[in-house]
């Protein structure tokens, strides 16, 4: 789907909110990923933890800013990590790391909002 600008989409509906845009892996560790990747070229499933492990990053950020009154609009979050990881070939079951991730609305939004 990266015809359809969801990245694009999700900061002008952040900048409308008067909030921020986050995403997985995250700014820091997107600076990182292409010697991340090369480095786990070989195995599906140390990608998929540590995209899990972003998500697990990001999500306590957006905790953080939500409960200070920040609107939080997520980009790439832990649905799309394990489906990408699957698609990729991860055998890990990622869905174990749910319970750790922080409470969404059911539309998406946090429930600190």
């Amino acid at each position: 789907m990266k015809c359809f600008k969801k990245t694009t989409i999700g900061r002008a509906l952040a900048e409308r909110l008067r909030g921020i845009a986050l995403n997985t892996p995250g700014d820091e560790l997107r600076q990182m990923r292409s010697k991340i990747h090369e480095a786990l070229r070989h195995d599906q499933n140390a990608r998929a933890t540590f995209y899990m492990a972003s998500v697990l990053a990001q999500g306590e950020r957006a905790r953080k800013l939500t409960s200070e009154g920040t609107p939080v609009v997520m980009d790439r979050y832990y649905l799309s990590t394990v489906s990408y990881a699957k698609a990729r070939g991860a055998t890990v079951d990622l869905t174990s790391v749910a319970a750790a991730v922080p409470a969404r609305h059911p539309l998406g939004m946090s429930e600190a909002m």
